[in-house]
């Protein structure tokens, strides 16, 4: 008996020597930001057995399945361990945002706070996440609680990662990232901005603006269907996976959501003149087709910071990170290294 228990440690030892065992063991729900606690263990970490981010359904609560953690809180929850010689590090989605696990042991990773943009919640950066994790540790959540930027921004680092982190922002993302760089410039290692602009709401802007809460009111739907045409490359208005996706989050957003985040734009600040001072690596990136945020305005931005990149993904509108995702997932990787080593 004791030969045979001998045996079976010297199997199970050279077994470990070679694979990774990740157990998801204990996962807890929890009411407010603090739900969706999910805690992972590893055995032997030599080498970690692959995986990857898939997408999972609705409706299933707390269950383990496959390598995926599914559907808590009656929402469903992505999870990733990263293929690398390293310990676990597990990405999941919970109702306020994606958040790593409580669980990770990697170093020297430079996490990513991404930042959405009007009508948007952390589904806009879902590609960059899944592609990213192994190397920077993504956070992301919807900006919708206060009706200023400053309140925006305070909010944000209130939830970002400890530390120095990178910093991106699409669209009102990159809005509330400018005032970030106003708020607390030494928490950001590297800057990315998105669509985007530097410049403050125009009086008629605001005009439009105004109107369209005023009928977001009675007519929310209706709201969302006009914006549509404006936020993607005329080519995908037909490809239904997308403007499902862009309908969903703006659902998840609410008209009252919306109110506010319009509110905070109109009241944003003029960021040209302290474009100057922003010294960190940044990325400037915009769709060819951007009809919301048209190319001139990045191309504005990147010249008023020293060293910047600018990007330009073509056959694409507004919604860069999701209409071309691999091309954006690229530019934010070679920016994150620069990141990193900065």
């Amino acid at each position: 008996m004791q030969t045979l228990s001998r045996t079976a440690r010297l199997i199970a030892a050279a077994t470990a020597a070679t694979m990774t065992l990740v157990l998801f063991s204990t996962v807890t729900s929890l009411a407010g930001p603090q739900r969706s606690v999910l805690m992972a263990k590893t055995q032997q970490a030599e080498k970690l057995a692959a995986a990857r981010v898939a997408p999972v359904a609705d409706g299933q609560r707390g269950r383990v399945h496959g390598g995926l953690l599914v559907g808590m809180g009656g929402r469903a929850v992505s999870m990733a361990v990263l293929s690398r010689p390293t310990p676990a590090s597990v990405l999941f989605r919970t109702e306020t945002g994606l958040k790593r696990s409580e669980t990770d042991f990697s170093m020297n990773k430079l996490p990513l706070l991404a930042l959405p943009g009007l009508l948007c919640d952390e589904r806009l950066w879902q590609h960059q996440a899944a592609d990213l994790l192994a190397d920077h540790p993504v956070t992301s959540f919807a900006l919708t609680q206060h009706d200023s930027m400053a309140a925006l921004a305070a909010a944000a680092l209130a939830k970002a990662p400890a530390g120095r982190f990178a910093l991106a922002g699409l669209s009102m993302g990159g809005y509330v990232a400018l005032e970030i760089m106003r708020q607390a410039p030494e928490r950001v290692a590297a800057l990315a901005l998105l669509d985007t602009s530097a410049r403050p709401d125009t009086p008629e802007q605001t005009d439009l603006r105004r109107a369209a809460i005023a009928q977001s009111a009675g007519d929310f739907d209706a709201v969302m269907r006009a914006f549509l045409p404006r936020l993607v490359h005329p080519s995908r208005l037909d490809d239904a996976g997308l403007v499902a996706a862009i309908a969903a989050m703006a659902r998840a957003v609410g008209r009252d959501g919306y109110a506010r985040q319009q509110e905070a734009i109109i009241g944003r600040a003029d960021s040209r003149p302290t474009l100057v001072q922003i010294r960190c690596p940044t990325l400037v990136l915009c769709g060819r087709e951007d009809a919301l945020t048209p190319l001139e305005l990045s191309e504005e931005i990147a010249a008023g910071i020293a060293g910047s990149r600018l990007v330009v993904i073509e056959a694409s509108g507004h919604m860069t990170s999701m209409e071309r995702p691999g091309e954006v997932t690229a530019a934010l990787r070679t920016w994150l290294t620069a990141g990193a080593t900065a």
